[in-house]
């Protein structure tokens, strides 16, 4: 089954995309969706009136925002191993996350410097890992699980990052913003000794950091690299 957000409702279609089932939700603005790896019958949509969970292939949705303080949705994001925690992005409030298959929901912003989210991104193999655009704020980083989130803005041109995703093994991320694609990485060092950077401070760059041996950082590089091309393939199939 692929699922279909639209600016009036979610369209389901059983057969690739050849054909297209009527729109439910009709009305509602969605914003993203979610579906269940293990299960694919199971998915999530963020809207602008909450969240929404089909247990059956899209046929019928049921309301799965409490917890949440409002309504308006940006997106939302699945653990592929886990399917039973859930994040969503808010346009107002920032992240929250559900450790119970969106029965309810739990703040999940410490760090961050803004409340607009924009974007959210998770690691197919270990969801510890996320990336979040923040409007304004450029992106920010979770080690884990939304607990806690710093921002890895170092060398990135602008705070406006409207698509964000993580490779396998957690080391790369890709953001989409106004004026291009951009590849974050952690970088080996260049000298026996460099600056551990442990907060950027949101938009723009002013980051605090102590020495450290041989330590790594976040470089942001306007080209694809061998892993993301790779990865994009993979996802394109």
């Amino acid at each position: 089954t692929i699922y279909a957000g639209t600016s009036s409702g979610v369209r389901t279609s059983p057969d690739d995309g050849a054909t297209w089932g009527a729109a439910l939700l009709a009305g509602v603005a969605i914003r993203g969706i979610a579906v269940d790896a293990g299960t694919p019958a199971r998915a999530f949509a963020a809207t602008d009136s909450g969240v929404y969970m089909t247990q059956d292939a899209g046929a019928t949705w049921i309301p799965r925002s409490v917890g949440i303080p409002t309504n308006d949705l940006t997106d939302i994001v699945i653990d592929p191993a886990n399917p039973l925690n859930i994040w969503v992005g808010t346009a107002s409030a920032g992240v929250y996350r559900s450790a119970n298959g969106g029965a309810s929901w739990s703040a999940a912003s410490s760090g961050l410097r803004g409340l607009r989210v924009d974007t959210l991104a998770v690691e197919p193999v270990n969801a510890a890992v996320l990336l979040a655009g923040i409007r304004g704020r450029g992106v920010f980083r979770s080690l884990d699980g939304g607990t806690s989130w710093l921002a890895v803005n170092e060398e990135l041109p602008t705070p406006g990052v409207w698509a964000a995703a993580v490779l396998p093994g957690g080391a790369t991320g890709i953001a989409g913003t106004s004026i291009g694609v951009f590849t974050l990485t952690v970088a080996a060092p260049s000298g026996n000794e460099r600056e551990l950077v442990i907060d950027t401070g949101g938009w723009p760059w002013n980051g605090r950091a102590v020495g450290s041996p041989a330590a790594e950082r976040f470089v942001w590089l306007n080209r694809f690299t061998p892993a993301a091309i790779s990865f994009l393939e993979h996802m394109a199939r």
